[in-house]
């Protein structure tokens, strides 16, 4: 995958690439009020970094949500 020490200057980091399992949870009611209960499971991948600088980022298949800055 991209495991390894990549870039230079500010933009060196480490990088690990892995495999995430994820499962989705859901109920589905019916007219005649049965109900279902689903569960899917996926798998994702994540990609986490840790720059020189001491900064992290976690890169994943959700997205971003705002919030405070790190600049």
């Amino acid at each position: 995958m991209l495991n390894g020490i990549f870039g230079e200057g500010e933009n060196r980091h480490i990088a690990h690439w892995g495999s995430v399992k994820l499962t989705d949870h859901w109920e589905q009611e019916e007219k005649d009020g049965t109900r279902t209960l689903h569960d899917r499971e996926r798998f994702s991948h994540e990609l986490t970094l840790v720059f020189a600088n001491g900064k992290t980022q976690i890169l994943t298949h959700a997205k971003k949500v705002a919030g405070p800055r790190d600049d």
